[in-house]
């Protein structure tokens, strides 16, 4: 059934609530990857720009396999969950901040609102909300869980307002429960709808703003998502949901695609992603399809691929949608149907593609690479992981300027879990820190006098070098030299100097010194040298030659006395 027609479905489920309650203010900021598809459009675009090449900065090793997508939280803490049943949250150099046992496995991919809360769900069919990193004393603790009753593997989406949470489960039903947010009804059930069989899905939601005058009244909310019907069906739902959930609780099902008259489809896994305007929705099917919808829910076109699609596609600035195929390939395709390029992979694709702000496109396949493509369709890197990619990468914000230099690494991090296991950090080519100078250098020969003095400059041009992590040893023992920072615009990093005195050493004596350090991911990349140079003392002179002895020819001459 279509919006505006004269059939109109209209199953509609209210929900009692309380009366409309004062919403308290609360210190919020943005999510830098709210959720799956990275917003509530989930067009997996975001204005970031991705590393340029393609080297792990770091992993994580969680012990069970990571099928959900990671989230990245305003403060730039990496949440995400594993089948383990644990929920971790990483720092962006890779350490653990904390971690949350949900028992069961988390296959969902967490959202996280302006506030920090974060919402996922679980095998033993709950729904958690825990608190995020907003507020460090209690990060991490259950705030509660809402029962589903079934397996919940749809990513959990926010309205406009961060008031209530949608998400798909097992059994078929799109559930909307009030979020921490919302006061005296947290985690409570707004409304359910059964749409299918199963929902592996996850929710888009779009804000329609329609009022002339700015005001709400006239505006309309739309969740969209697919579902599977049986074995070889599918159907995609336009849901027009409340703006205002403090006054009233209404989920009036719009759109229905296939219609009666239209040809069946495949199950739909994919996740909707909705057009920058609002009036396009896209999703792939087991059928080999990418579909493209007008937002009431008419066909506009389709694209056949080779294989099943349950990659969600991604939408590029340009408009184009870009999707992946279980025929190994991925496919670009304009905003009428026409195919722009294709690019082979060696596998299956069913990760869904992330695409940053020079519409690079990154994506995993089944032939263990995560891929970055460019805009025209040609490979920029690849990286090669310990197993399949299945799940869909995030991508991180570019460092920014806190008052003091840039960073040397100015590109964002890109971030995705495979079935290795782990959670990895691609990143530029973060090299070793290196010497930009040493006094004296390897085979030189210093002099001194009674004090030498031992100066090394070590830095790094992509990252800072972790001024804890420098050692120097001198002769083979633990030495403390002085430090004093270097900045410069191609370089960053610190100078040591160490001063001995001479009965530390042999004068004419080789003396060996090893420097340890490490850039800022302190694992990561490190530097071990050992030079050696010998030490004369300056005090030594050579020897003098004779004096040739001269008359003094103003001298009187001695007076003969008689």
């Amino acid at each position: 059934m279509k919006l505006g027609s004269a059939r109109r479905l209209n199953v509609a489920v209210f929900v009692l609530v309380a009366a409309m309650v004062a919403i308290p203010l609360l210190t919020s900021a943005d999510a830098i990857w709210k959720k799956f598809g990275g917003n509530e459009s989930q067009n997996g675009r975001t204005s970031e720009i991705a590393c340029e090449t393609g080297d792990q900065y770091w992993s994580f090793f969680t012990g069970n396999f990571n099928f959900c997508s990671p989230a990245i939280a305003a403060n730039g803490e990496v949440c995400f969950g594993s089948r383990n049943g644990y929920f971790f949250a990483l720092s962006p150099d890779g350490d653990l901040d904390w971690q949350f046992d949900a028992v069961a496995r988390v296959d969902s991919s967490p959202a996280i609102d302006s506030f920090g809360n974060i919402y996922f769900g679980a095998g033993n069919g709950l729904v958690y909300c825990i608190t995020g990193p907003t507020i460090v004393a209690t990060q991490g603790t259950l705030n509660w869980t809402y029962d589903a009753q079934d397996t919940v593997y749809s990513s959990p989406t926010l309205d406009n307002d961060e008031y209530s949470v949608f998400f798909g489960t097992d059994d078929g039903r799109l559930v909307s429960i009030f979020s921490q947010n919302f006061p005296a009804t947290q985690g409570t059930l707004e409304w359910s709808l059964l749409l299918g069989d199963r929902i592996f899905a996850s929710p888009a939601y779009r804000y329609y703003d329609l009022a002339p005058t700015g005001s709400p009244a006239g505006d309309i909310a739309m969740v969209y998502i697919g579902a599977e019907l049986g074995l070889s069906n599918g159907v995609v739902y336009g849901i027009e949901v409340t703006t205002d959930p403090a006054t009233s609780t209404l989920a009036t099902v719009q759109s229905v695609y296939p219609d009666v008259g239209d040809d069946p489809i495949g199950p739909v896994d994919s996740s909707v992603a909705v057009s920058d305007d609002g009036n396009f929705i896209y999703f792939g099917s087991k059928d080999g399809n990418l579909y493209c919808l007008s937002s009431s829910g008419y066909l506009q076109w389709s694209y056949e691929t080779g294989g099943m699609v349950d990659s969600s596609p991604g939408i590029l600035a340009t408009g184009d949608i870009v999707v992946g195929s279980r025929d190994g390939a991925v496919y670009c395709v304009d905003q009428t149907g026409d195919l722009r390029w294709s690019f082979e992979t060696g596998g299956p694709i069913e990760s869904s593609p992330a695409i940053d702000g020079n519409d690079n496109v990154i994506i995993g396949s089944r032939d263990n690479f995560l891929y970055s493509i460019s805009s025209t369709g040609a490979q920029n890197w690849r990286y090669m992981s310990g197993y399949h990619v299945w799940s869909s990468p995030v991508i991180g914000k570019q460092p920014g300027s806190s008052g003091g230099p840039m960073p040397l690494v100015t590109t964002a991090t890109i971030y995705f879990t495979g079935a290795d296991m782990r959670l990895h950090a691609m990143s530029e080519d973060r090299g070793a820190p290196y010497f930009l100078s040493r006094s004296p250098d390897d085979g030189d020969t210093g002099v001194s006098k009674r004090l030498a003095r031992i100066i090394f400059e070590i830095v790094d041009n992509q990252t800072d070098v972790n001024r804890e992590s420098i050692i120097m040893l001198f002769r083979g023992e633990h030495v403390y030299p002085t430090f004093e920072l270097i900045e410069a615009d191609a370089y960053r990093g610190w100078k040591g100097t160490y001063y001995c005195g001479d009965e530390t050493f042999d004068y004419g004596e080789e003396v060996t010194v090893n420097v340890v350090a490490c850039d800022t991911a302190w694992e990561s990349n490190c530097i071990d040298e050992t030079y050696s140079f010998t030490i004369e003392s300056s005090t030594k002179r050579p020897a003098l030659a004779p004096r040739e002895l001269k008359l003094n020819v103003n001298r009187p001459s001695p007076v003969e006395i008689k």
